[in-house]
């Protein structure tokens, strides 16, 4: 198996968004992409599978050596090794990454997240990393793009902690502020025990509501003229987007099987999206603006 069948295989396997974000992409983007992605979630899912701090920081130290590496390319790694192809002609990666990773360790240190605009600042901008490369990889990089790369990445980290929030519970983790859990009258033991109380749909219904504002303000910041230039970014995007109304259509059911959409579904909204440079997903989020 090669570096980049290992990435694919184990982080954009038939089925998955990343892998109907990308099918249609040019060869080369593809494989810059999920290489990205690959060393993106292996980072990120430290955070849910290592049960103790020590152990997290040890893997944490880990990957930032095998980082350094690549510009040796002295690496075993699949994932160091395929990505170690690109460096060449997207040199910003190891920076990036490295801002990435301190970013996953001040989450650690934190653990638990009060209010939402904690939440903001650590744990859910980790994700305009993957938007960040997108648009980099495919040459959009303004003040504007800036601000989508925000707004959007928080959008789909909201929308995969709504999705996966049962099963991070199970794993002892919410990303949700406690604050809010506050409000509605609900402790941590009331979202692991995965009940469906009135009060734990309208906490789920406000961060519905939440990610879809922040989908819409990702899209405001783009000029109307620049959308086909965005096109590869939405794809990932509007899947996103599709299973955040799934999960509302569903009447907000928060049961042990995480809600979302078929296969077949992610690839005629990549196609679509790419096909109209995006005005399909546009039109959902600013439909008097079209």
């Amino acid at each position: 198996m090669t570096p980049y069948e290992y990435c694919k295989k184990e982080f954009a396997p038939a089925g998955s968004n990343m892998y109907y974000s990308t099918i249609l992409l040019p060869k080369k983007q593809e494989r810059t992409l999920i290489s990205i992605y690959a060393i993106h979630k292996t980072i990120e899912n430290i955070l849910s599978d290592c049960h103790t701090t020590t152990v997290a920081y040890s893997k944490i130290a880990w990957w930032k050596n095998q980082i350094h590496s690549m510009l040796k390319e002295s690496s075993d790694h699949p994932i160091i090794k395929e990505l170690s192809m690109h460096i060449k002609e997207y040199p910003f990666i190891c920076d990036e990454l490295s801002d990435f990773i301190h970013k996953i360790e001040s989450i650690l240190e934190k653990k638990i997240f009060y209010k939402w605009e904690d939440l903001y600042n650590n744990y859910w901008t980790t994700n305009r990393i993957i938007c960040k490369f997108f648009n980099k990889v495919f040459l959009n990089d303004d003040d504007n793009t800036t601000i989508y790369n925000e707004k959007i990445g928080v959008a789909m980290q909201l929308t995969n902690s709504i999705q996966n929030i049962y099963i991070n519970a199970k794993n002892g983790i919410i990303f949700l502020p406690y604050e809010e859990l506050n409000q509605f009258g609900l402790r941590t033991k009331d979202v692991n025990d995965s009940k469906n109380s009135e009060n734990l749909k309208q906490l789920i219904e406000l961060q519905i509501n939440r990610a879809k504002n922040l989908y819409r303000e990702a899209i405001s910041n783009i000029n109307s003229s620049n959308y086909k230039k965005y096109r590869e970014s939405f794809t990932m995007a509007a899947i996103n987007y599709a299973i955040l109304e799934k999960i509302e259509s569903s009447k907000i059911n928060i049961s042990k099987e995480k809600i979302s959409i078929t296969p077949i579904k992610k690839l005629w909204i990549s196609w679509r999206t790419l096909k109209s440079n995006g005005n399909n997903f546009i039109k959902k989020l600013l439909p008097y603006n079209m």
